[in-house]
């Protein structure tokens, strides 16, 4: 492959290389010309071995002395090594590029390197081979001179331009405007999953919708709220303020959701992964978090980031979404809904009655804050299979009523305005629960009468569930 201008260390030399290739019927020679010395020409090399070989591989670049795979251009060695491969049989070479150049944009790099060999192309099939040739063999070497120099004036651009026009592609000097517009409208705001471009776009992992994801699923972790792969959220973005990070066009896969959620169609949602544990989030959060958009048949996820693993979202994310869109027609303004297992909440779920008004009445009656916290008082669910749709439509149809959901003898489902609304919504709930669980088992000598829940209420200008009160 390499010539003695190797960039690094290569067993054997070039030559023991091309002897070995030769020598089989299961291999075939590969030439690369970014990596032979500057005195050496790989077009001289291609005549050569096609002598011997019946294939030949060739990866078109532009060398440097200190590098190689830069922007092919339609230099003198790239004119002549499309040459070689039209005279030799264009049949008989596999033909790759290579556009390595950070120091200038990516599809004008493509761009320019792609339209400067096909016009080396182009420029050799319009070569008289055959005559030339014929001049070569019968030794008439000064007509075959002058030929060969006086190609090299022919209006050739006419013939590339009616090439383009031919295919409908931009001329020289018309497609470059389309790849400044390319850069300006899409890859500014396309985002590395791992650094900022050189400031030009902003990177993901800044975000903060992602950073608040982050702390918040490490929080809900540190609390015990979600024990292994427990747990899980959605978050409703702003496509503006995603826009700012994501190439919005670009879909990495598509996903079924397992249901129809055409009222989302569009939308765009931070969800976590399934199978993922909360605890490591915030170091990977690109491995267990993803950003997907609702496809036009409502029926699929488009992963436009995450999941690098090859992982997908929750398995519970057709009950997100089902609250989602139940909480939305209540509130246009709810963007999160989060699911976990508090351990008092829990534990509570085994010796209180399930039932609705009598399990809120309990918490409002632990915190003085908790009728004002959550006012819409707490729905209930009795045990049911999760990660069901069954679960995800009983969910959403308590959502209609209340923020907070609990999942008999499982967890809680929260939603709200924002990450810190919804987590503030469980962790009240959660501190009810723990108070009770720490004094159901003894005699009760105070509480807070269902009249004083009601001067609460009253003087925070909440509106309460008054049936859920015994006024």
């Amino acid at each position: 492959v390499f010539g003695i201008g190797v960039e690094s260390y290569t067993v054997g030399s070039s030559e023991w290389c091309l002897k070995y290739a030769s020598g089989r019927d299961d291999c075939i020679c590969l030439l690369d010309n970014g990596h032979y010395h500057p005195t050496e020409l790989v077009s001289d090399k291609i005549s050569a071995i096609l002598a011997y070989d019946e294939k030949l591989a060739l990866h078109v670049t532009r060398g440097v002395r200190w590098d190689s795979d830069h922007v092919v251009l339609f230099d003198d060695e790239t004119k002549e090594i499309a040459r070689e491969v039209v005279r030799c049989g264009i049949d008989r070479v596999f033909l790759a590029l290579d556009y390595f150049d950070a120091s200038v944009n990516r599809v004008s790099a493509w761009a320019t390197g792609f339209r400067s060999f096909q016009k080396a192309l182009l420029f050799a099939l319009l070569q008289p081979v055959e005559e030339l040739e014929a001049l070569q063999d019968s030794g008439n070497f000064s007509k075959l001179m002058v030929m060969q120099e006086e190609l090299k004036t022919m209006p050739f651009g006419e013939i590339w331009d009616e090439y383009c026009r031919v295919c409908g592609k931009p001329l020289d000097g018309q497609w470059y405007s389309q790849a400044e517009e390319y850069e300006k409208e899409v890859l500014r705001h396309r985002v590395s999953q791992s650094e900022e471009r050189n400031g030009i776009v902003k990177n993901i992992l800044e975000a903060p919708f992602i950073t608040e994801m982050r702390n918040t699923t490490a929080n809900m972790y540190r609390l015990g709220w979600d024990e292994r792969n427990g747990g899980n959220i959605s978050c409703l973005l702003d496509e503006k303020e995603a826009g700012e990070y994501l190439e919005l066009n670009c879909v990495l896969r598509e996903i079924p959701i397992g249901f129809e959620a055409k009222p989302l169609v569009g939308k765009l949602f931070l969800v976590t992964g399934t199978g993922k544990y909360f605890k490591n989030i915030n170091d990977d959060p690109e491995n267990n978090l993803g950003i997907i958009r609702i496809g036009e048949d409502g029926k699929t996820a488009q992963l436009l980031w995450g999941y690098g693993d090859g992982g997908r979202f929750t398995s519970e994310l057709p009950a997100h979404l089902m609250s989602h869109m139940a909480r939305l027609s209540i509130d246009p303004e709810n963007r999160v809904v989060m699911h976990c297992h508090p351990t008092y909440t829990l534990a509570m779920n085994f010796i209180h009655e399930l039932d609705e008004k009598k399990f809120t009445h309990t918490l409002w009656e632990m915190c003085t804050e908790c009728i004002v916290v959550f006012p819409d008082g707490v729905g209930v669910l009795p045990w049911m299979l999760c990660g069901t749709n069954a679960i995800g439509e009983a969910t959403a149809e308590k959502m209609k009523e209340f923020r907070l959901v609990v999942w008999g003898m499982h967890g809680i489902y929260g939603a709200g305005k924002t990450m810190d609304e919804t987590f503030g919504l469980i962790e009240t709930v959660e501190k009810a629960a723990q108070i009770y669980m720490q004094i159901a088992h003894l005699p009760r000598k105070n509480t807070i009468r269902d009249t004083e829940l009601q001067e609460l209420a009253e003087a925070f200008g909440v509106s309460f569930r008054r049936d859920f009160l015994e006024l």
